[in-house]
């Protein structure tokens, strides 16, 4: 087994175009002093605007060694005309997702844009670049990357629904994958269709609050949104990344081992959002950071490098996990697992305890960019939801899958304690409840709850264009988005009563199975 690492990647990107007249040269100016200062490694990933200035591209090219320099793959009106294509955008820099992202494009223009992107890059440094980033790279694109430029990894946005008009859910929560050739959110099951190209999610979300902000009022009602709030470790939010006592947890959270194979982190900023807003928040994170690494707690490393190392450890998708502890007073506990087959969200706090998010991972499920291109402002990467807390909960009540015991009680007040791992790529979690106790074990292909008692899971809330079927009382049919797909039981059965779907045990175990088809 290989040695488990807690990985940092500073990921700072650069636009060279701001349309409110942001100072855009200040923010890479002092992280440029600061990272030299603290001697931490750091990725500049920049855009093509960048090289149209003089004064950025000074200080990028005069930054020294420390420095890593790759692709910010948003595409800007320079970009788009410089490879001979008439620009759609209401600016320079325009952020709607058909103008500003390669699946606005058709394929050939995508790689035209990419070339011409490359051969720039080039030009300014006399070497391709091996990290590439945007907020969302299609699979298509990824793969043309990786065989025509060999680069080492990318990075794409944390998950998200609504925020900027981008919608990326489904996907891994954290870490890293390698993502079907059919859809760039999916983590392909097999090698023959997966791009050999390592994609990590960034800005370090919290796994406990980020899943449903915004859901819940502060007057304690339910107000199903359309769009979330962010709650990562960007220093431009006052209260998370900008607050000491918000990093210090996440970064303890991250680092204190049992997620699986590795942790990951990234840190960084945009330098749209200027130094007065960033400076202080980064002034803390990076020497906090420093202090981590010199204790020998973190590694910090180029993203280049952590796409190397993670394609000579990996031949398909590892699993991974995270298991967080609230710093809140809600004292919430969140467990999330994901492997190529499925993803898995345990919640717990003082009103119960509930799987808040389910999803089967086909990469046979394509992408709405695979064939086509983006025609509106808004974009929208998904998998197959088997229970979404956040999209499929009312007014009335929030989604999810709840616990009850034999007799139909909820199960309350069952702290989430983490597990003895016994097997690689598996996560195991307990609970006691009154005189009960549960165990639940998820493994690559399967998930396993098992109690000393008999338990029920009500599945509540689905999704309006989402068809639920039981072939038999071990294969649950689901349709979403006019694609099929289904999970099935190893042990205990699916029941549906009075319009209700639960999931019984069998002699206090039940057991799913994600490859059924």
């Amino acid at each position: 087994m290989q040695e488990y690492r807690n990985i940092v990647n500073i990921i700072n990107f650069l636009r060279g175009y701001e349309n409110d007249g942001t100072d855009l040269v200040e923010s890479i100016r002092q992280n440029i002093r600061l990272l030299k200062e603290y001697r931490l490694k750091s990725t500049f990933l920049i855009q093509y605007d960048v090289f149209y200035s003089e004064e950025m591209m000074t200080l990028v090219k005069n930054a020294g060694s420390l420095f890593e320099k790759g692709a910010w793959l948003e595409i800007v009106g320079p970009l788009v005309v410089d490879a001979g294509l008439p620009w759609r955008g209401n600016a320079p820099w325009d952020f709607h997702a058909n103008v500003a992202f390669l699946m606005g494009y058709t394929v050939e223009e995508r790689k035209r844009i990419i070339d011409t992107y490359m051969a720039r890059f080039r030009k300014e440094f006399g070497y391709y670049p091996k990290a590439v980033g945007a907020w969302m790279i299609d699979s298509v694109s990824l793969d043309y990357l990786l065989k025509q430029y060999h680069v080492s990894a990318a990075c794409i946005c944390k998950e998200q629904y609504g925020t900027d008009g981008y919608n990326l859910w489904g996907g891994y929560y954290n870490h890293a994958y390698y993502p079907s050739r059919y859809n760039m959110l999916c983590p392909a099951q097999t090698k023959e269709n997966q791009i050999g190209l390592p994609v990590f999610r960034m800005l370090g979300t919290d796994p406990i609050h980020q899943y449903d902000s915004g859901l819940v009022g502060e007057d304690g009602k339910i107000k199903p949104a359309k769009m979330q709030s962010v709650i990562t470790i960007e220093p431009v939010y006052p209260q998370y990344g900008g607050n000491p006592r918000w990093v210090d947890w996440f970064l303890s959270q991250n680092t204190k081992g049992g997620q699986l194979c590795y942790s990951y982190v990234q840190i960084g900023q945009e330098n749209s959002f200027d130094w007065k807003r960033s400076g202080e928040g980064l002034s803390y994170q990076y020497p906090k950071i420093k202090e981590m690494a010199d204790r020998g707690e973190v590694e910090v490393e180029y993203l280049s490098e952590s796409g190397q190392w993670f394609a000579g450890q990996y031949d398909v998708s590892p699993a991974c996990a995270q298991f967080f502890e609230d710093c809140s007073e809600k004292k919430a506990e969140s467990v999330w697992y994901y492997s190529r087959y499925y993803r898995f969200n345990l919640y717990g706090d003082s009103f119960g305890l509930r799987i808040r998010d389910l999803q089967k991972y086909d990469e046979n499920y394509r992408e709405r960019y695979y064939n086509g291109v983006e025609t509106e402002i808004y974009s929208t990467y998904d998998n197959l939801p088997v229970m979404d807390g956040y999209r499929f909960s009312k007014e009335d009540f929030l989604a999810g899958g709840y616990f009850s015991d034999r007799e139909g009680k909820p199960i309350r007040n069952a702290k989430i304690q983490n597990g003895e791992e016994k097997d690689p790529g598996s996560k195991s979690v307990q609970m006691e409840y009154g005189k009960n106790k549960m165990r639940v074990t998820c493994e690559e292909k399967t998930l396993r709850i098992c109690a000393t008692d008999d338990f029920r899971i009500l599945l509540k809330g689905f999704a309006e264009n989402q068809q639920y079927r039981l072939s038999d009382p071990k294969t649950l049919r689901i349709t979403y988005q006019n694609y099929d797909f289904s999970i099935g039981l190893i042990s205990g059965k699916f029941v549906f009563e009075n319009g209700e779907l639960s999931i019984l045990s069998a002699d206090g175990r039940m057991e799913l199975d994600f490859t059924p088809d």
